[in-house]
């Protein structure tokens, strides 16, 4: 681990300990939240990192904790405005202590999951994206090793997928970390994506856009692109210094979708499912829409009935506004059986996993799983679907009664 992956670690704990879980008769999600921070992962050596997680603590309350309080305050008022929210500085400021030091949230969600539109006592009826691994181990137990695997190594996925006949994209080739890429590999007159083995939310993600006989790197996370091929190469390569890579062809929207969409470009489901004993349940999706050529700009479209892939009309209509689409009619998902049950059969391979958000690509050949993860963002669910945070809820409170 290096220095700054250290101070990153005591900046952004997993979980920060409360008051409330020392008091008796804790039910609920307020448990929930209680287990999720207690819970300590396998290690080989268990003692060295509760000694880091006592320095996490440590530093949220006499440093951290203060910096974030001060910085959300400072210079997050533009997104309230923004947003339509009319609070004061006085009332901001002491939101965010009780969310910081009461209900130890960092205060970044605050805004990410706009709190101040619900009552305080709500706050903890959210799970929170960097509890997501306490939550995981609370709600599913010990996971066994081959779905930690398949879940967490992009290869062994593709490879598993394959196996079950299960529509996935097809991985070129295998780049094992510190390789060199040759330049024949790169510019061969096609489109390709370049994904870490290991990594998700398009962390270290590439893609290699090809159009007559030019080439652009885009950097998935950051938006950043590159025209020159020496500047490609040299990007790729150091990346290459980090983690292994997959090389897979850039997949392209169906025809119903570049109607719907207004672009090329792959448009990405975002669904969330749950295993439960009479079979795989998706209880949320929304729509990514690319809306830039090449850069990380996206606009996001809650899918309101999920039994017939039915898209949330206003949205949808701002996004044919933008691409001056005056022909669409239709607001439902095309093939969304199809997608429903790619779902569903894929999780049934990590049937001891309770919830994985899956993304899903939706090409000429038909519904496409991209990859699933239990480490996700959870946080466009909750303020773009309606319902979402009640039903989340009652599914978590069911889970409790089973356990």
């Amino acid at each position: 681990m290096t220095w700054r992956e250290l101070f990153n670690r005591l900046k952004n704990p997993s979980g920060v300990i409360s008051w409330r879980y020392f008091l008796p008769n804790t039910d609920g999600l307020l448990l929930l939240h209680k287990q999720s921070f207690f819970y300590t992962p396998k290690r080989k050596n268990k003692w060295l990192y509760r000694a880091f997680y006592f320095a996490q603590q440590c530093s949220w309350f006499t440093f951290f904790g203060w910096y974030a309080l001060w910085y959300n305050w400072k210079y997050r008022n533009t997104f309230l405005s923004q947003e339509g929210g009319n609070i004061s500085h006085g009332k901001l400021f002491t939101d965010l202590f009780q969310l910081t030091f009461a209900y130890t949230i960092p205060p970044r969600y605050y805004f990410w999951y706009r709190l101040y539109q619900y009552p305080q006592n709500e706050w903890l009826d959210f799970i929170y994206d960097h509890e997501i691994p306490g939550w995981q181990y609370t709600l599913s137990g010990e996971v066994s090793t081959q779905s930690q695997r398949f879940l967490g190594d992009k290869y062994i996925f593709t490879k598993k997928l394959a196996q079950h006949h299960i529509r996935h994209i097809t991985s070129l080739r295998l780049l094992p970390k510190e390789s060199r890429l040759p330049e024949e590999e790169v510019f061969r007159r096609q489109a390709l994506f370049f994904k870490p083995v290991d990594r998700f939310a398009s962390q270290g993600c590439f893609s290699l856009q090809y159009h007559e006989n030019k080439y652009i790197l885009n950097t998935q996370s950051s938006g950043i692109s590159f025209h020159d091929s020496s500047k490609i190469l040299e990007v790729l390569n150091k990346a290459l210094g980090q983690y292994d890579y997959l090389v897979q062809p850039l997949l392209k929207n169906s025809k119903e979708m570049v109607q719907l969409c207004g672009t090329e470009r792959l448009s990405t489901l975002r669904l969330i499912s749950l295993f439960w004993p009479e079979g795989v349940k998706i209880i949320s999706g929304i729509l990514e829409v690319p809306i830039s050529q090449f850069g990380n700009r996206y606009h996001f479209i809650p899918i309101d009935n999920l039994s017939e892939g039915g898209l949330n009309k206003e949205k949808t209509l701002e996004l044919a506004a933008y691409h001056q689409n005056t022909s669409l009619t239709d607001y439902n998902i095309p093939e969304w059986k199809e997608i429903e049950e790619t779902v569903k059969q894929t999780h049934q391979l990590a049937s001891d996993v309770f919830a994985i958000a899956w993304d899903v690509g939706l090409t000429d050949q038909g519904a496409t799983i991209i990859e699933g993860n239990t480490g996700f963002s959870i946080q466009y669910h909750y303020y773009l679907k309606e319902g979402f945070k009640d039903k989340m809820k009652a599914e978590l409170l069911r889970k409790i009664k089973i356990h």
